[in-house]
């Protein structure tokens, strides 16, 4: 079964005939009900409400779990003498708070040497004395 959104449209329409034509079963999404109605061998079709409670819904779900996890500050390198960390908010704040912490287990201090940007976003501290 294929499934086809903007079925109500145009180019979507004429696909859906195309499709059920060579014999191939189409699930419809549109945005109106009656719409979707109209469409032949259709009428029985979720439409895009149904279909995101049903379907899309656990998609979506799991899209926003994952762009929240890679807007996080994290440490993604530390040692006695380095922390680099990553920060996709470009948080200086918060990059700064955790090169602390990793410098402060060898009893030193975090010295920015490298500021993140749009096209690099890692901050780089130096663990001084």
């Amino acid at each position: 079964m294929l499934t086809l959104m903007g079925a109500t449209r145009d180019t979507g329409r004429t696909l859906a005939e195309s499709l059920l034509n060579v014999g191939k079963y189409v699930r419809a999404l549109g945005r109106s009900e009656s719409k979707v109605a109209e469409l032949p061998s259709l009428a029985l079709a979720p439409t895009a409400r149904t279909a995101f409670v049903g379907i899309l819904r656990p998609f979506l779900v799991i899209v926003g779990c994952l762009m929240l996890l890679g807007c996080e500050t994290t440490v993604i390198s530390a040692n006695p003498r380095q922390v680099i960390v990553k920060s996709s908010e470009l948080d200086a704040r918060e990059s700064q708070r955790l090169a602390e912490a990793e410098c402060g287990k060898h009893q030193r201090y975090a010295r920015m040497s490298l500021k993140a940007t749009n096209i690099d976003p890692n901050y780089t501290f130096d663990c001084v004395e």
